[in-house]
């Protein structure tokens, strides 16, 4: 029979009968982690190593390169839900929570084909925040020349037209 489940695979069984139809990415440290039949999936897609740990088939992502992977399976027609870790060991130490519970996860992004345009401004790290904020300082200085060029254009053709006149 299976051995008993640890920790994070009870976590990670809740987690999936709560967000079925989904490939979860659980995040663990520095990589996110797929288990089970997402690991199979990820594995087949993703062209990745998978392997057996305990109780379930697992194949991981370095965290840095989540939106990269999350991106290629929702083009391969996936839904990909991002479970990110919510504490940390010193918040854990801070809180007094035993340590042998695994850290607290929660579904902080799900990525379908209708979401995926909206996830480069998805605050999944910061690199992704500070490329979404450069684009929109760029855009908005080429939209402040573009509106004063057309308008100095515009006075100048006034000023040309009234002079041509008189």
């Amino acid at each position: 029979g299976a051995k008993k489940l640890t920790p994070l695979e009870e976590q990670v069984a809740r987690l999936k009968r709560e967000n079925p139809n989904m490939l979860l990415a659980v995040e663990c440290g520095y990589r996110y982690r797929f288990f089970g039949e997402d690991a199979a999936i990820a594995s087949r897609e993703l062209s990745i190593r998978s392997w057996f740990d305990h109780n379930y088939l697992v194949a991981s992502v370095p965290v840095y390169r989540i939106l990269v992977h999350a991106r290629r399976l929702v083009h391969r027609g996936h839904c990909v839900a991002i479970v990110r870790q919510t504490e940390t060991v010193s918040s854990r130490k801070a809180s007094g929570v035993k340590s042998g519970a695994p850290f607290a996860r929660r579904v902080a992004h799900v990525f379908t084909r209708a979401t995926l345009a909206l996830s480069d401004t998805v605050s999944i790290g910061v690199n992704q925040m500070v490329v979404a904020v450069a684009a929109a300082v760029v855009i908005i200085i080429f939209f402040f020349f573009f509106f004063f060029f057309f308008f100095f254009s515009f006075l100048v053709s006034l000023v040309l037209a009234r002079w041509a006149f008189h």
